[in-house]
């Protein structure tokens, strides 16, 4: 490579933003390396970054590549997997005579997993066969993470047993996949046999215990997990503090939340709403206000809602007022009116209660109507609360009150 062609790599390397790169593009051409597939997949993989969200310029320069590598198709089949639209670019890689590697087949997989296609993750497993990847340790895995996906166990397992060397990420996510169907045993049995269990392995079998209900045993494990010298991660900590939530197991609870402030652990709304459920209010409050002004607002609601739902049932009328407040600010829901209308009402405080259904008049907020729905000759119809007639069933109107 000429002297000129590495200064054009080096300055590739250095843009920072699409504004420089498109003042470097020319740099490629210009410079002899317009076919150098090191160069091309750095454009392209700079272009496709979701933080410069810039893949119509990649698609535009794919374009132009007239011979394009099965390196460059992955550097755009990842693009487009965040994207969204894998599938239609590995079609249009078949129809041009490009065949997928080991590289390109976990992708088209994870799409179909994603997409719930079955059929099509079915015609890809047929390439899998045909080129000879099915024993391959990333294809191997995809498959049986995109069976599990489509809950066929079956089929996942079949695959998990002829891969010759599985790894740590095939163990868990088999393991994974029982535990999505609900057969915690033969999960546990597959875990009993895993020669390595690494920290995803114990968390998939602990939150799997937790999903199923078995919150005893998923802190038996935890405790199996402490003495196998292995520490836990913020997805088990959040599951071993469900688990004492639902079993009112209240010291264990304050012990995994103090151990997830020392190690520094990122605040999240499930966090939070585990915390609300053993108790520790203050603390699920704090999480919340902390993540106020990162997380979506939608979430937001979710997690004050709850907050409030847990002040109400507690009867801790100013932390509910502090709730509501906050939740007020997010969404003009019924429910919160509702909620601090009842709170008031069962502490006595009736002229309060009153404020606040005027309050709710005064804004517009309508109560949202109770309804019901009944199956006749094989349809479902549906009932709201306040309603006078009713769709048509065999030419006639339901009438009520």
């Amino acid at each position: 490579m000429s002297s000129s062609s590495k200064r054009c790599l080096k300055l590739l390397e250095k843009c920072k933003n699409m504004k420089q790169l498109k003042q470097a593009h020319a740099q490629p051409m210009t410079c002899g390396i317009g076919t150098n597939t090191f160069a091309l997949c750095r454009l392209l993989a700079f272009c496709s970054n979701p933080e410069h969200e810039s893949l119509t310029y990649a698609c535009n320069l794919f374009k132009h590549i007239q011979k394009p590598t099965i390196c460059i198709c992955n550097t755009m089949i990842k693009a487009f997997f965040l994207k969204g639209e894998t599938l239609q670019f590995y079609s249009s890689m078949l129809s041009k005579g490009i065949y997928p590697d080991n590289y390109t087949l976990p992708f088209a997989l994870k799409a179909c997993a994603k997409l719930q296609f079955f059929y099509s993750g079915e015609l890809i497993y047929g390439h899998c066969l045909q080129l000879g990847f099915v024993f391959d340790i990333f294809v191997g895995n995809a498959l049986i993470s995109m069976y599990c996906g489509f809950n066929n166990v079956k089929v996942a397992r079949c695959i998990f047993d002829e891969i010759p060397r599985l790894d740590v990420v095939s163990w868990t996510v088999m393991i994974s996949g029982y535990v999505q169907m609900g057969d915690i045993d033969t999960a546990k049995l597959l875990f009993n046999e895993a020669p390595v269990k690494d920290r995803g392995i114990w968390g998939g079998m602990i939150s799997g215990y937790v999903k199923n209900n078995c919150f005893k045993e998923g802190l038996y494990m935890f405790r199996l997990m402490q003495m196998s010298d292995i520490e836990p991660d913020e997805a088990i900590c959040v599951s071993v503090i469900s688990a004492c939530a639902n079993i009112s197991a209240l010291d264990t609870g304050i012990w995994i939340h103090k151990y997830m402030d020392q190690q520094k652990f990122p605040l999240s709304l499930s966090l939070s709403a585990c915390l609300e459920d053993i108790g520790l209010f203050e603390e699920a409050n704090q999480i919340i206000q902390s993540m106020s002004d990162s997380s979506n607002p939608s979430d937001e609601a979710i997690a004050w809602r709850a907050l409030l739902s847990s002040y109400c049932n507690t009867k801790q009328t100013k932390r509910a007022e502090f709730a509501a407040e906050k939740l007020m600010q997010l969404e003009d829901h019924s429910s919160v009116y509702v909620l601090l209308s009842n709170l008031y009402a069962s502490s006595g405080k009736h002229y309060d209660a009153k404020r606040i259904k005027q309050m709710m008049k005064n804004r517009g907020v309508n109560k949202a109507p109770g309804c019901s729905s009944i199956k006749i000759i094989g349809e479902v119809h549906e009932f709201i609360a306040g309603e006078n007639s009713h769709l048509p069933i065999g030419g006639n109107i339901l009438h009520f009150g």
